[in-house]
């Protein structure tokens, strides 16, 4: 389902804290400013509400300049949209500096869903204690509202905000975004300071390239109804208010996604699977264990290297405790080298389609690998065939024991089912059965019948005393869609560059 997320910021240019670094605060609003700023919103529910079956399900994200939620509008018309049924999560960056009795009786006298609430909540050591800033989170815990927790990471401030991660619950997630303005980078002991509060902090240091076409699912609304992909983006053509609106096509002035409104809000993979179908709220799901295919996943086509977004991901969960596994039908020697970058991030995985898996056993206690071989004779008969299909053997090996074979043709040259199926009438009788063909692009792999991703996941999580469900899998094939059923988490990639 293709998901729209909606920000939205308004005309209002003021904060009721007043941090040295911060200039909404040095703005005092006249009376007609607060008003036009309270009407721009009204209008904006209006006309999302009048809107909502035309879009479908969506989730929306206040992004004020300064802090929105002591006014109780925004309250009111929160509630009003988490009551709609094609709202799926409504919420705010916040200082969580309001009375929350009475903001939370707002949100729900105007319908409110709190299921549907999230709050992205920033402490600021000048204007308020570790203390009251905790209590402020566990209060709206306690509610049942979703939230997320961070700070801007000054130097001089990550001692402090390491004792708000030591005082905060675990299951609340502390994020650390980089100081704008620091004219430096961050020494090593910053550094490991950040990814001590913060696993993710690797994502923050990553340069990713500004790709407008992961972004058409999103659309960023100013009170007057100017558009932007993002906070950062520029100006897109149209307005919101216009009768004939529809999402336009994404365009981008920048180079680079430079702050986490900009890339958190990619429709990508690696989102999907840190933070769900809303990734802008910031709120991490949590796995013991990820699967990930290779081609067309890690490495897109036609690339050699794994980006930095993606290699930044995968450090964060493996910082975060997450256990790593590859799924692919590549051999292991050849995944091995295609991903030389993070092989040491990677427990081991499912190789060769599921005829060969092999991972560490944790604490240092060595490897476990299992091989379904083929029979010799399904070489032979293959072998005998490559030349009429115009195509290229290669048969893999490991201890001696046969248990991969691909014919590969060129690039673009794909199969057809009906040359499966002959290949698998040329096979003696008593292999019938016996062995498993996949068609993938160029090349047709041939395995033995009991392999299969899904079975090396079900095996590897046995061994881990996990059940699949505790665990997540990224692929992009028909080949990866019995393991992403199999596990809690299934996060379907598609390359859309």
């Amino acid at each position: 389902m293709n998901r729209k997320m909606i920000l939205y910021r308004g005309c209002l240019k003021s904060c009721n804290y007043c941090c040295s670094y911060c200039p909404f605060a040095k703005h005092p609003m006249l009376n007609r400013e607060m008003e036009k700023d309270r009407m721009e919103w009204r209008r904006f529910c209006r006309s999302l509400k009048e809107r909502a079956r035309e879009l479908g399900r969506f989730g929306l994200m206040i992004v004020p300049y300064g802090e929105a939620l002591n006014h109780l509008w925004y309250w009111e018309g929160l509630g009003e949209l988490s009551a709609l049924n094609e709202a799926e999560a409504v919420g705010a960056q916040t200082n969580l500096s309001f009375s929350f009795k009475e903001s939370i009786q707002c949100f729900y006298d105007a319908g409110g869903k709190k299921e549907k609430l999230r709050l992205w909540a920033t402490f600021h050591p000048e204007m308020v204690s570790v203390e009251a800033f905790v209590q402020a989170c566990q209060t709206a815990r306690e509610e049942g509202i979703a939230l997320c927790a961070g700070a801007v990471g000054v130097p001089e401030n990550l001692s402090l905000i390491g004792e708000l991660r030591r005082c905060l619950p675990d299951e609340i997630y502390l994020w650390v975004n980089p100081m704008d303005g620091l004219r430096r980078p961050y020494t090593w002991e910053e550094e490991q300071q950040c990814l001590a509060i913060d696993p993710l902090f690797f994502r923050e240091q990553a340069v990713i390239n500004a790709e407008p076409q992961y972004c058409s699912n999103r659309i960023f609304v100013e009170g007057g109804g100017r558009l932007q992909i993002c906070n950062i983006s520029g100006c897109m053509p149209g307005n919101w208010y216009q009768e004939d609106f529809s999402f336009p096509s994404p365009s981008c002035s920048r180079k680079s996604c430079s702050c986490y409104l900009a890339y958190g809000g990619r429709r990508d993979w690696v989102n999907d699977l840190l933070f769900g179908q809303y990734p802008l709220f910031r709120i991490p799901q949590y796995f013991l264990a990820v699967f990930f295919d290779i081609d067309g996943t890690l490495l897109q086509e036609g690339e050699r290297e794994i980006d930095s977004l993606t290699t930044a991901s995968l450090k964060s969960l493996a910082r975060m405790g997450t256990r790593l596994f590859f799924a692919t039908s590549l051999p292991l020697p050849k995944a091995k080298k295609k991903c030389r970058s993070v092989w040491e991030l990677f427990d081991g995985g499912i190789f060769a389609g599921g005829a060969h898996l092999w991972w560490k056993e944790p604490l240092h206690q060595g490897c476990q690998e299992i091989l379904y071989p083929l029979k010799e004779a399904v070489l032979s008969a293959v072998e005998e065939q490559s030349k009429n299909l115009h195509c290229r053997l290669y048969s893999y090996r490991n201890k001696g024991k046969l248990y991969k074979i691909t014919l590969s043709r060129r690039e673009g040259c794909g199969w057809e089912r009906a040359e499966e199926s002959f290949l698998q009438g040329v096979l003696p009788e008593t292999l019938k059965g016996s062995v498993r063909f996949i068609r993938e692009k160029h090349c047709m792999q041939v395995i033995p019948a009991g392999a299969s991703k899904e079975n090396g996941v079900e095996i590897i999580c046995r061994e881990m005393g996990i059940s699949p469900k505790q665990a997540a899998a990224v692929g992009d094939s028909a080949e990866d869609e019995a393991m992403l059923l199999l596990c809690g988490k299934g996060v379907k990639f598609q390359c859309i560059k």
